[in-house]
């Protein structure tokens, strides 16, 4: 009885801990999202969204696969030495990228099967 005990709520914790995961993270990325398309349109919002995406870096790396952290990563440190043109599509591609981890980290049947 004890060990069908732990066993209830261990499993009780590791959907409890996945469900907050999983709609944490997105929100994480649609807000970040929101910072890559506010300094696609004002480059004085770079250092902004910098700083938040050094904040909460930390958790896509722990909950994600790396390499579209990287690709983020390198897109928002060329941000710097890009001309108008690439500066406007490195952030798009950059908000693209975050749009499309909020989409794969969201708790849904397509994602589940």
């Amino acid at each position: 009885m004890k060990r069908g005990t732990a066993a209830i709520i261990m499993l009780a914790l590791i959907l409890g801990i996945g469900i907050t995961i999983n709609t944490v993270l997105p929100k994480k990325a649609y807000t970040l999202q929101s910072y890559a398309l506010a300094a696609a349109d004002d480059k004085y919002r770079l250092s902004s969204f910098e700083k938040e995406w050094q904040k909460q870096k930390i958790y896509f790396l722990i909950f994600t696969e790396h390499g579209r952290i990287e690709n983020i990563d390198l897109n928002i440190a060329a941000l710097h030495y890009a001309d108008d043109s690439n500066y406007r599509f490195l952030c798009l591609q950059t908000a693209c990228a975050l749009a499309l981890i909020a989409d794969e980290t969201a708790l849904s049947l397509g994602n589940v099967f």
